[in-house]
């Protein structure tokens, strides 16, 4: 269908923002046994721009299930290649994971070392996604957080602990670069469409880390709670990290608006609040 887009994973986190600021169809499930149903309506819509969110989104879930989780990040990828064969635009969202350890300020052209199962999967569907798409555009966030995000994540997990009262687990005190919903789909909208952007990599982020230290002692000052904050030992399965450089998404116009304490506030507001 000419002009179309499609978003898979449409309900999930990041998808349903999306999905707020443009007009798309939109499916979730591209496997098992709704696969030759997603097959058929993909095929019929015929997209212009396939946007896929669809797929396990945590390190936690991939450990836990590596085969599910191969068939989702990496099979679900080369079917939807094979089935939007026509299309202009593939914008793949992938993960800053497929770095491995890094510090502040890496760049796409950094090489990847993956520490993890998840961004070894991560980094080997952008490498189909290069070698089939006409066009593609890979986006590599990092820490999304904001209203509706999963409740296992580490931004939820610290509010629900600083709520209650609860003690804070740290592991091991690393970093990231917290990126806030509407900093991630601002970013997003910049590279739909735009010839500029295909064939390239970018970076979607805040531009500054943080430790869970720092995050888990703003999260208890915005909950006025006295939970207290407890190191434990690092998980080996988390690489190390620090910021990622967002040059290169500045280029096409993208200017970050939540700083940590900003879009924490935002995300009490909006969502613990309810």
């Amino acid at each position: 269908m000419k002009n179309s887009t499609l978003i898979t994973g449409g309900s999930g986190f990041i998808g349903r923002h999306l999905l707020n600021k443009i007009r798309a169809f939109s499916i979730d499930k591209i496997e098992g046994g709704e696969i030759e149903a997603a097959e058929k309506m993909i095929k019929e819509i015929n997209p212009d721009i396939v946007i896929h969110l669809a797929s396990h989104s945590t390190v936690k879930e991939v450990e836990k299930d590596p085969i599910g989780a191969a068939n989702s990040i990496i099979n679900n990828v080369i079917n939807l290649l094979q089935w939007c064969k026509n299309s202009t635009q593939f914008i793949y969202f992938s993960s800053s994971m497929v770095y491995g350890d890094f510090t502040d300020g890496v760049n796409e052209d950094a090489p990847c070392s993956p520490k993890n199962m998840y961004g070894l999967m991560k980094k080997t569907a952008e490498d189909f996604v290069k070698l089939r798409a006409n066009n593609y555009t890979i986006i590599r966030p990092s820490a999304v957080y904001g209203p509706n995000d999963k409740p296992q994540r580490v931004i939820p997990t610290f509010f629900k602990q600083a709520l209650r009262g609860d003690t804070l687990k740290v592991n091991g005190n690393n970093s990231a670069d917290f990126t806030y919903i509407k900093d991630i789909i601002a970013g997003t909208l910049k590279v739909i469409n735009n010839e500029k952007a295909y064939n390239q990599t970018y970076n979607i982020t805040y531009g500054q880390s943080h430790t869970l230290e720092y995050l888990a002692n703003a999260i208890v000052e915005l909950c006025n709670s006295s939970s207290s904050i407890e190191i434990v030992k690092p998980d080996k399965i988390y690489p190390k990290r620090g910021s990622l450089n967002i040059d290169k998404i500045k280029g096409l116009g993208y200017h970050p608006e939540y700083n940590l304490e900003r879009g924490l506030k935002k995300t009490y507001e909006l969502f613990w609040t309810q």
